[in-house]
């Protein structure tokens, strides 16, 4: 079991405790369920990166911003992280491949987070897992419109909110 600091909705130090900058009731909900047989894809990089590294079979990462895509990249190099693969983009990038899990979670002064969404949703497995930080704020607003539910419909959802975090929370969606 791991210990969040206090000052963490500061997102202070995320990259260097390998923490996801996401409320601490999701993380702990997905250090519980995630394994190493998973993928993951990302949008927006740092300490989520590491802590699906050392908990996932594989991690394929877009950051935008070119300053924080170096610094996680030398993390990476630095700690011996081979089953990650980041990329620096500027528009949302192709993808080819499925994944178990997708975190939205990128700079949205830098992409579209419902974009972001809209676009990596066809990519992820059957009984996958979607994760959307802030899921409250306004740059997220129609993002739920995603995930309709729950009569007939494959989606149930799991909210993670925090008084303490911009945007409410943390909202984790599952295909049943």
């Amino acid at each position: 079991m791991f210990q969040i600091p206090d000052n963490y909705p500061s997102g202070l130090n995320t990259l260097e405790l390998e923490y996801p900058w996401l409320t601490p009731g999701a993380i702990f909900y997905l250090d519980r369920t995630i394994n190493k047989s998973h993928s993951v894809l990302e949008f927006g990089c740092g300490g989520s990166t590491m802590f699906f590294a050392r908990r996932t079979l594989s991690v394929s990462s877009f950051e935008t911003n070119p300053q924080w895509y170096q610094k996680v990249s030398e993390t990476i190099t630095h700690r011996n992280l081979t089953n990650v693969s980041l990329t620096h983009i500027t528009s949302l990038p192709t993808l080819q491949d499925s994944y178990d899990i997708i975190l939205i979670d990128c700079e949205p002064a830098q992409l579209n987070r419902i974009r972001a969404a809209i676009h990596a949703l066809p990519h992820l497995k059957d009984r996958g897992i979607f994760i959307v930080d802030n899921y409250a704020a306004d740059f997220c607003t129609g993002i739920q419109d995603l995930f309709p539910g729950p009569w007939g419909n494959p989606w149930q959802y799991l909210t993670f909110d925090d008084p303490a975090w911009a945007g409410r929370g943390t909202r984790i969606f599952h295909r049943r």
